[in-house]
């Protein structure tokens, strides 16, 4: 079986969200577009979404001090967002240095 290039991608669903820190993994859009195109919630889930990117972005490392965000206990690299609603969505993400940038 070839190997797919992992690449990294842009924030584009729910809505664009440009960041030159932020970067999601190249199925992240269409897997979070599956889970919210049925639930009725996506309007709700962008408005929040896009407001804890914007910490993220603004914050970095420090905002995981934000009660909507925690890092995972067994593991010290992986940290997550959390939207406590009806669908109770985490969306897992680290901080890493790809090409001397940290991301």
């Amino acid at each position: 079986m070839p190997e797919r290039k992992q690449e990294k991608s842009k924030i584009i669903y729910p809505e664009e969200f440009n960041s030159s820190y932020i970067f999601t993994y190249f199925s992240f859009n269409e897997e979070l577009k599956d889970l919210l195109e049925m639930s009725g919630q996506k309007r709700d889930f962008a408005r929040k979404y896009r407001k804890m990117l914007s910490f993220l972005e603004k914050l970095r490392r420090q905002c995981v001090q934000h009660k909507s965000f925690e890092q995972l206990k067994d593991n010290g690299i992986i940290y997550s967002m959390r939207f406590v609603d009806e669908l109770n969505i985490r969306v897992l993400f680290s901080f890493l240095m790809i090409d001397e940038e940290k991301l």
